[in-house]
């Protein structure tokens, strides 16, 4: 069917990406996707991709760390620490897993969560800089630069 015109044409979609590292090692980028469709706003998403290009692979986190590290534990004090600082609600969060979003940058490794996530969607997309001085024990080498 045929969409009325004032709809139609207040219907967004937009995508675009950003690229925050890209050595010989490792590429690392995001695409981030806007949508409205109606509603009473539109909702954002973004998406990592973190390459390990020596290995034609994408990246994890358990990927960044030396085998046998806990390091869900040092991310996860941290993130509820900068939790607490920016006075989110943290929403169910659990903890960080395997698969939790995150990409590098020339700083560290910027773990992210959607709209509605762990905070309202007024919040937006969050994110959470880990600088790798804090992480820099547990790092595999070639994630320094």
């Amino acid at each position: 069917p045929q969409l009325p015109a004032a709809v139609k044409n207040a219907m967004t979609f937009t995508a675009d990406y950003e690229v925050f590292r890209s050595d010989e090692r490792i590429a690392s980028i995001t695409q981030i996707i806007y949508q409205f469709t109606g509603g009473a706003h539109g909702m954002s998403l973004l998406i990592g991709y973190t390459i390990d290009l020596m290995n034609e692979r994408r990246m994890q986190l358990p990927h960044l760390f030396a085998a046998g590290t806990n390091y869900a534990e040092h991310l996860n004090r941290f993130i509820r620490e900068e939790g607490a600082k920016r006075k989110l609600p943290m929403w169910g969060f659990k903890g960080i897993d395997d698969e939790s979003a995150f990409y590098l940058n020339d700083k560290g490794i910027v773990l992210f969560f959607q709209q509605y996530e762990i905070a309202p969607y007024s919040e937006g997309i969050i994110r959470m800089l880990i600088p790798y001085s804090r992480v820099a024990d547990i790092l595999r080498p070639e994630i320094l630069r």
